[in-house]
């Protein structure tokens, strides 16, 4: 049981036209699990994006490849 899913976003290069893909992809896959982004600059610095209501993600096999097919790989972690 996944309790957690994380989204690791490098700030560099970010567009956009990707946070809002991110944000069909998420919409199109609400759950119950909350979801932490986490946005790093190129210097290192993060900041941390904490669960609410509009955060909360099916942890499916199906989401986690569109959100690397948008995003790269190893973006996602998740949490048991």
């Amino acid at each position: 049981l996944t309790r957690v899913v994380s989204l690791y976003l490098a700030t560099s290069g970010l567009s956009l036209d990707t946070l809002n893909k991110l944000k069909e992809i998420l919409s199109a896959h609400k759950g119950a699990v909350p979801l932490y982004l986490i946005f790093r600059s190129p210097d290192g610095n993060a900041v941390v994006v904490s669960p609410s209501e509009a955060f909360r993600v099916d942890s499916s096999a199906e989401l986690f490849q569109e959100l690397e097919n948008l995003l790269g790989e190893n973006v996602v972690k998740i949490r048991t």
